[in-house]
């Protein structure tokens, strides 16, 4: 009897119900049970269960699914699993099964390797080897690893009906494919053709005739964050990769894209939080210690505020109300550095931001600060001066307008900064921000306090 998995628009609730499942037929070890309810799943929902299981889990599974294991289970898990997964595989096994997938999706699960190993499962590859050794060449994340190389390129001055015919007769196309890219005499892409076009064509005319032009071309070296913001900008569904002599060598499509957006969306997330690309399975060790450098870090930046508050010890001994208001301070710059900082690494990473326009931008930033900052001031100085005192009321408002307006500017020139030296400027959101606004809010409450209160 076939098992036939249940069908839900709720595809989580499907996992958690198939997972549990899988569990039971584990613990009975049913075998025959299992194979049946992976052979009619997706390899995305195959991963999305294999997720959900612990270690030895896992182990037991592949073990029982044995040569019935879909091979581009491996491309959807996460990367701490899949490593878990293959870490027992033989050299050859992992060869064959890198073999019958995608060569983006094998490039990428044969950049994480030990380049030892790397050779040792390229020796076993006998289909694609050339292709793969040509895609770990290019740099990561950039378009010759994320490129499909299959695709349908044809002359220009081919027929519509020799296209036709080509289509119709030929053996190895892609699986999917939603346009032909035309090429010249040098194999350089001059246009494409939709499929759904082709038979809206007079089947005497020239491909050179009937093509749509190509709106932009994706070099090898050129950056993933870059080819998305051009597929934002031109709304398009692929394009081509070309060398270096101007030659199509790939393409780059929609689907690739998304995952792209996805993969930065997660990382920007991550770098906003101060924490390192580790895996939600990554092993205990492995996460505590990519946590641990943010974490030095921050401590090391919150010295600095206590230092900063040790110099103006004899202030805060001789007024003891300022310390009710210099969390409210240091919160206010934190709070408004972080609007400025999320809007900034939108802006950086849709090309919104040059030496052009970067003047006004701090202009705007400037004006959006003591705007809000006069704002915040009248409403705690209001507070500050019925519930605390008079003398207190005025140093609190000036302070926190003033910090409002530094966290602004710092807010837009960190992740500019850290842009200029190549590195994520949502780094800038994590200790840096904090440090700047935290010293200078304390350092503002406390000095203008020095001056008014002596």
């Amino acid at each position: 009897m076939n098992f036939l998995p249940i069908r839900s628009h709720n595809n989580a609730y499907k996992v958690q119900y198939l997972t549990s499942l899988i569990i039971a037929n584990l613990n009975k070890s049913n075998t025959f049970t299992i194979k049946n309810i992976f052979a009619h799943l997706h390899a995305s929902e195959s991963a999305g269960i294999i997720h959900f299981l612990s270690a030895s889990q896992r182990e037991k599974l592949v073990n029982m699914l044995g040569d019935d294991f879909d091979p581009y289970i491996l491309a959807c898990l996460d990367d701490d699993v899949r490593e878990e997964i293959i870490e027992s595989w033989a050299n050859e096994k992992l060869g064959h099964a890198l073999s019958s997938i995608d060569e983006s999706d094998a490039l990428e699960i044969l950049s994480e390797l030990h380049p030892e190993q790397r050779k040792a499962i390229l020796n076993t590859i006998k289909s694609g080897k050339i292709i793969l050794e040509e895609g770990l060449n290019y740099p990561e994340k950039s378009a010759g690893r994320l490129m499909h190389y299959q695709i349908v390129a044809l002359p220009e001055q081919w027929t519509i009906e020799k296209t036709i015919s080509f289509l119709s007769k030929a053996k190895h196309l892609p699986e999917n494919f939603y346009s032909i890219f035309i090429v010249d005499t040098q194999n350089k892409p001059t246009g494409s053709i939709k499929l759904q076009n082709i038979y809206r064509h007079n089947k005497s005319k020239l491909l050179l005739d009937c093509m749509e032009p190509i709106l932009f071309e994706l070099g090898t070296n050129t950056d993933q964050e870059e080819l998305a913001l051009l597929f934002k900008q031109y709304s398009s569904m692929n394009a081509p990769v070309v060398d270096k002599n101007g030659k199509i060598v790939g393409a780059i499509d929609a689907n690739t894209v998304i995952e792209i957006i996805f993969r930065e969306s997660e990382e920007d997330l991550l770098h906003m939080a101060g924490v390192e690309e580790t895996g939600f399975h990554a092993h205990v060790i492995e996460t505590a210690r990519s946590r641990f450098k943010w974490l030095f870090i921050s401590s090391c930046t919150s010295l600095l505020s206590v230092t900063v508050i040790g110099m103006f010890e004899q202030v805060l001994s001789a007024n003891k109300r300022l310390a009710m208001v210099m969390p409210i301070t240091a919160a206010m710059g934190g709070n408004s550095g972080m609007q400025v900082v999320a809007i900034m690494v939108r802006a950086l990473s849709n090309k919104q931001i040059s030496y052009i326009n970067m003047w006004r931008v701090l202009r705007k930033e400037f004006l959006v600060g003591v705007h809000n900052g006069l704002i915040f001031a009248i409403l705690f100085w209001t507070v500050s001066y019925f519930f605390i005192s008079k003398q207190i009321a005025f140093i609190f408002a000036c302070s926190v307008m003033l910090n409002i307006i530094w966290a602004g500017l710092i807010g837009m020139l960190l992740p500019m900064l850290l842009n200029r030296f190549g590195m994520d400027p949502a780094l800038s959101t994590s200790s840096f921000l904090t440090a700047c606004t935290d010293m200078m809010g304390y350092t503002l409450l406390l000095l203008i306090s020095s001056y008014f209160l002596f």
